[in-house]
């Protein structure tokens, strides 16, 4: 257990008098990225060596916006599952923010990729890790729960498109 994590690990050079302020610069290269979290539905089917993923929901960022989210995903591992149920993650990214990302239409299309599981029988689960495809963002972890059966792990190629931001 770390300690001194409120100052990054190094209590002689930060300081911070009341546990408000972060050593990490949040901002990576180019356009601001923002903390954000999603929240919602979905699903995912894996056959022997092949498999797809989609969820849809909420979007949230630091930035102070809210956008719907629709994520598909190609994934690639061997296994065999079936589930659906609620879908949550955390990451760092722009795909959420004051706009600037936003094509003449609306959208913002993001690509990642990164290794997945799915477990369970009845009662299921799953999760995945992604780094986009600018490696400026982190898609971060992905986590699943609900009903389904099966087991299967390998690499996913996903795209997700945010879209009536407000």
């Amino acid at each position: 257990m770390n300690t001194y994590g409120y100052v990054g690990g190094n209590p002689g050079r930060y300081t911070d008098k009341y546990g408000l302020e972060s050593p990490i610069d949040w901002d990576l290269p180019g356009e601001p990225a923002y903390v954000n979290a999603t929240l919602g539905v979905g699903a995912s089917f894996t056959l022997v060596m092949i498999g797809l993923s989609a969820d849809t929901g909420l979007y949230f960022s630091t930035s102070g916006k809210v956008c719907l989210y629709v994520n598909g995903c190609v994934r690639y591992g061997p296994g065999a599952f079936a589930g659906a149920g609620f879908v949550g993650g955390i990451g760092v990214s722009e795909a959420c923010d004051d706009g600037a990302n936003l094509d003449e239409d609306g959208f913002n299309v993001t690509g990642y990729s990164g290794p997945f599981e799915d477990l369970g029988s009845g009662i299921a689960g799953g999760a995945s890790l992604n780094i986009g495809d600018d490696l400026n963002s982190f898609s971060g972890g992905k986590a699943f729960g609900g009903v389904g059966g099966g087991a299967a792990a390998g690499y996913q190629r996903c795209g997700m498109i945010t879209f009536l931001c407000i």
